[in-house]
Order: structure tokens, then C-alpha cells, then sequence
């Protein structure tokens, strides 16, 4: 250990509620840095209009894995899927929000246990 003397004594910063702000906006240096620049890696995906996913008829392919707690709503969709009824009619039928009805359709979907005609 180094004895007391060898440490040069120095006197702190103030703190940061002290020190002065800056004299600039950065607002739009934010809103500039934050965009995609023209090396970035981007994919945009286009998707089939609502009016052709509603349409579409969803049926049940795997078994609902039984160690996996759902919600009411994704219950309910399972329970609603009988492969005749389309997107929209189950969306009504699921008695929420329609774009919440159609996550959680979309979650069975990418989870395997529901496919489309």
C-alpha cells in the first residue's frame, strides 16, 4: 500500500446540477442521428392488405403444448378456430380490441399452432 503522501491531493469537479447547460438545441441532432443511414442493412417486408388477411380461414395443426399458461384471449381463439370461420368473424366473435384479436391470432400463428387456408 502506498503511504499518504505519495497521493497527489486534487480537489473534485463540481457536480452536474452546478455545471452550466449547453447553449444549443440538439433536438435536431437527435432526430438526424437516430435515422438509418445509407449503409444500413434495411428490409422492408410488404404485407397482403387487412381486407385479404380477414378474409383468410385459420385451422388448428399442433396441440396447444399443455406447460405453457395462455391468456383468456389466446384460450379463446383456440377455442374459436374450428376451420370454417374466417379471420374477421373471429375477431368479432373474440369480443376485444380488433388489432389485440388479430396479435394474438398472429402469436398462435408464429408459434406453430395455427395454420391458413
Amino acid at each position: 500500500m502506498l503511504p499518504a503522501e505519495a497521493l497527489p491531493s486534487t480537489t473534485l469537479p463540481p457536480p452536474r446540477g452546478a455545471l452550466p447547460t449547453l447553449p444549443f438545441a440538439l433536438d435536431e441532432y437527435a432526430r438526424m442521428s437516430c435515422l438509418p443511414d445509407a449503409d444500413d442493412d434495411l428490409v422492408f417486408e410488404a404485407r397482403p392488405p387487412l381486407g385479404t388477411i380477414t378474409s383468410r380461414v385459420p385451422y388448428l395443426v399442433g396441440k396447444p403444448d399443455s406447460d405453457r399458461t395462455r391468456t383468456r384471449d389466446e384460450a379463446l381463439m383456440l377455442a374459436l378456430v374450428d376451420g370454417l370461420s374466417p379471420v374477421s368473424i373471429l375477431v368479432q366473435l373474440l369480443g376485444t380490441d380488433p388489432e389485440v384479436a388479430l396479435v394474438t391470432l398472429c402469436d398462435l400463428f408464429a408459434r406453430g399452432l395455427v395454420e391458413f387456408y
